[in-house]
C-alpha cells in the first residue's frame, strides 16, 4: 500500500505493529504487575489495586477477582459506573482497603482510557 504518486510503498500493518506498546522483558521476581503488562488499562488498575497492600495472597485473591469481572474498561464502566454496581465491586476488593480512594482511582483511569 502506498501513499502518493511515486512514493514508495508501505507496509502499513508492519508499521503499526511496531509502534504497539510491548510489555517490559520478565523479571526474575514474582511480580503480580507482570501478569497483567499487556494491558495498560489493567496493568494500571493492577497498581491501584496493589498500592500499600502487603499480602501478596491478598493482592492476588483480590486482583484476579477484579479482572474476572471486569476484563475491559467498557465492562468496567458499564457495571459500576452505569449500572451503579459498586456494592458487587466492594464485595471484591474491600480486603485491599481504602476502597474509597481505589475506586476514585479506577474510575479516574477508566474514563481516561475510554476517552
Amino acid at each position: 500500500v502506498g501513499g502518493g504518486a511515486g512514493a514508495p510503498a508501505r507496509d502499513w500493518e508492519a508499521f503499526v505493529t511496531t509502534r504497539l506498546s510491548k510489555p517490559p522483558p520478565p523479571s526474575p521476581e514474582p511480580l503480580l504487575q507482570e501478569w497483567y503488562a499487556a494491558d495498560m488499562w489493567q496493568l494500571l488498575c493492577c497498581c491501584v489495586l496493589m498500592s500499600r497492600v502487603s499480602s501478596w495472597e491478598t493482592k492476588h485473591r483480590c486482583i484476579s477477582a477484579f479482572f474476572a469481572a471486569y476484563p475491559t474498561p467498557s465492562a468496567f464502566q458499564a457495571e459500576v459506573v452505569q449500572r451503579g454496581q459498586v456494592d458487587a465491586l466492594r464485595g471484591l476488593v474491600n480486603s485491599l482497603g481504602l476502597f474509597d480512594d481505589r475506586l476514585k482511582s479506577l474510575l479516574a483511569i477508566t474514563t481516561a482510557f475510554l476517552l
